[in-house]
């Protein structure tokens, strides 16, 4: 719950930085949340499974078992959204035509989801990994990792390539993608720590 606070209240946050960043981003904005979302849904069935694989292994008393079910979970989540993101790098404009035909918003739309794509691996396994924690009953760790990667990461990072770096939207693209995959990192860190084999199920 309180790490899908952190995630709604970042996007929240974006389209006033995205406003100010260059006007005319925040109408792409919601293009592109509904084409990113739409290719996550198979992504998030994935990370849900791992959830339930973690809770299933560490029940019967088999940690070792939970940890490559989630490993291997995030491999095949990587291979799925890698494939996604090829796409999107490669073919943006007709994919943000299926959402819009605003002349100012296409090009914008299409160069925020190149960029944001550069990040689909990260994001893979971020998917994964917060779920698996949550599929252990730590709920602590995906918050602190939400709360840090969106509120104190992302926002200040996309604020400073954007405004003070004068990349303008697309300081703000980059920066999801950094922070997502800066969070895969710090994620899969947490998880190999092992703690999480410690919960009570």
């Amino acid at each position: 719950m309180s790490e899908s606070f952190c995630e709604v209240s970042t996007l929240m946050l974006r389209l006033p930085l995205l406003n100010f960043a260059q006007r005319v981003t925040s109408l792409a904005w919601p293009s592109l949340y509904q084409a990113r979302t739409t290719s996550c849904i198979c992504s998030l069935g994935l990370s849900n499974a791992a959830a339930t694989l973690v809770g299933q292994n560490l029940g019967a008393g088999h940690p070792e078992r939970a940890e490559k079910a989630v490993w291997r979970t995030g491999l095949y989540n990587v291979i799925f959204l890698g494939s996604i993101g090829l796409i999107f790098i490669f073919f943006p404009v007709p994919i943000v035509r299926l959402f819009t035909h605003d002349p100012e918003v296409v090009p914008l739309g299409a160069a925020c989801l190149r960029i944001i794509s550069y990040g689909n691996l990260g994001y893979a396994y971020f998917m994964v990994m917060m779920q698996a924690f949550n599929g252990a009953g730590d709920t602590i760790t995906p918050t602190i990792v939400n709360f840090f990667g969106f509120w104190l990461f992302e926002i200040p990072l996309a604020y400073w390539l954007a405004i003070h770096l004068h990349m303008r939207s697309n300081g703000a693209f980059f920066s999801i993608a950094i922070a997502e995959s800066a969070m895969a990192i710090a994620s899969a860190i947490l998880f190999k720590q092992g703690r999480w084999k410690k919960q009570k199920i």
